[in-house]
């Protein structure tokens, strides 16, 4: 394998063109590595599972077996859900969005022109960041960070972006006299402009070999799109290409526990309104680069940046160095709090299966009657003898009266578990004897500098990500347009 890819590297390296033989080996690999990375069987259930739990849907579980993640069969009485998960979610981005990235650019040297130069790598940045609206970029970077502990920051030159290069003095005439009434400026725009996005993690392969993206000997992505419009651009034959997986169609997908494969009347003939799609697949090293989709290769080239143009931000509190193939030892703060989240609505539904007993009329039934014992237990009926004397009214059913002090120390422990206290949810402790602005302020900063690691490993992928943006717009603009 190795010398494949080393024998395809140096023919791309030396401008030759790729063999047929190579490039059905290449789209084969490349498919494998799609198709078979760790990530796809070990982690996509558990990132699944984190997603469905924020969501909202937290009777699914991940079925070690199967490796698949299914809805756990609960009575329907029990399937009482009080998401927490989703507002603490919340108040975590909050926190980490607090303060604006803005990136600075250290000079070289204290050489004049470095330092001018690193001025206008500041501002270009400051401007360049409205335009591509970075915010919202780190906001989905921290998101997918905060749930999945996993994301990539994309960094690409985007042909479909536009840039001014100078603006042109243009007279202004009337329509109907055809006097110069004065004059305006027109964009003169050139093709092409420095873009950045946040990628899922669910269409990334990165090498599992390392974690560290220095050391990545290759990296996969992979983007659902058109097929019919990426047959038109790489002029290839109408239909030909074919998506060879459905990796990334199930990415998302809940397993229904009650699902059954039943047709009633006719098949439904609507055609689908997504249309035919196909993944494209870019595979990537610091030399080069390949462009696959269905079977067939799209282009290739070598990489003239030397950088894998893909960032990751990950926590890292175990500092192990190779990848995580099987079992992860540094996993979402999600992972964590699903405990207490499912125990927390046990009791909820604990609490309000006791409340309905109580407030329900009880039945009286005759012993010997004909009801199943099922019926009068899911209605609360009572049995009695009637020769044994007169049948008298039940107590209500009642829950132990820990239950409440119990379901309230469940928020706490998942208040401990996600680093927020009652302070960052706007309320004062318990033991806070009167409101005082430095003891808020106290308590605040404490769950602001235990979320540091994870800020600090966003803030590397950004300033990596800018670094590799600003060598992209050195190489392609021209002064002017600077």
């Amino acid at each position: 394998m190795r010398n494949n890819w080393r024998k395809i590297t140096q023919k791309i390296l030396n401008d030759e063109s790729l063999t047929r033989e190579d490039e059905e080996w290449a789209v084969k690999k490349i498919q494998d590595y799609w198709d078979n990375h760790p990530d796809v069987t070990n982690r996509y259930p558990r990132w699944k599972k984190y997603i469905a739990w924020v969501a909202g849907y937290q009777i699914f579980d991940y079925n070690k077996i199967s490796k698949k993640l299914v809805e756990v069969p609960l009575a329907r009485k029990r399937k009482i859900i009080f998401n927490q998960l989703k507002g603490f979610v919340r108040v975590l981005l909050a926190k980490l969005s607090a303060e604006p990235h803005t990136p600075g650019v250290v000079p070289a040297t204290n050489d004049h022109d470095d330092i001018e130069a690193a001025k206008v790598g500041d501002r270009y940045i400051a401007g360049h960041s409205e335009t591509i609206d970075f915010t919202d970029t780190t906001t989905k970077l921290k998101l997918w960070t905060i749930v999945c502990n996993k994301a990539y920051l994309r960094v690409l030159w985007n042909t479909d972006m536009e840039g001014i290069i100078d603006l042109q003095r243009v007279e202004e005439k009337d329509p109907i006299t055809g006097e110069v009434i004065g004059e305006s400026f027109k964009a003169i725009t050139e093709e092409g402009d420095l873009d950045m996005e946040c990628i899922s993690p669910f269409n990334c392969r990165p090498d599992p070999l390392y974690s560290d993206h220095d050391k990545w000997r290759w990296f996969v992505y992979g983007e659902e799109v058109d097929a019919e419009e990426l047959e038109e651009e790489y002029g290839l034959k109408p239909g030909s290409l074919v998506e060879q997986s459905n990796t990334l169609d199930t990415a998302y997908d809940l397993e229904l526990q009650d699902e059954q494969d039943i047709i009633v009347g006719s098949p439904d003939k609507s055609e689908d309104i997504t249309g035919r799609t196909v993944v494209q697949k870019q595979f990537w090293t610091k030399d080069i680069y390949i462009f696959t989709a269905g079977t067939k290769v799209l282009e290739y080239g070598p990489n003239k940046d030397g950088v894998i143009p893909f960032f990751p931000t990950e926590e890292r509190l175990i500092p192990i160095d190779q990848y995580e193939k099987g079992f992860s030892f540094n996993e979402s703060l999600i992972k964590d709090a699903i405990p207490i989240q499912r125990e927390y609505n046990r009791q909820a539904s604990v609490i309000s299966t006791a409340l309905e007993r109580a407030a329900k009329l009880k039945i009286m039934v005759p012993m010997g009657s004909m009801l199943r014992k099922e019926q009068w237990t899911n209605d609360y009926g009572v049995f009695y003898n009637p020769h044994m004397g007169n049948p008298y009214q039940m107590k209500i059913d009642p829950f132990p009266v820990e239950l409440p002090q119990y379901k309230s120390s469940l928020i706490q422990e998942m208040q401990s578990v996600m680093n927020l206290h009652p302070a960052s949810f706007g309320q004062l402790p318990e033991r806070a004897s009167h409101p005082s602005g430095s003891l808020v302020n106290l308590l605040l900063e404490q769950d602001d500098i235990v979320l540091n690691p994870l800020l600090s490993a966003i803030n590397r992928a950004i300033g990596k990500a800018w670094s590799l943006g600003l060598r992209i717009v050195r190489d392609n603009y021209v002064t002017s347009r600077l």
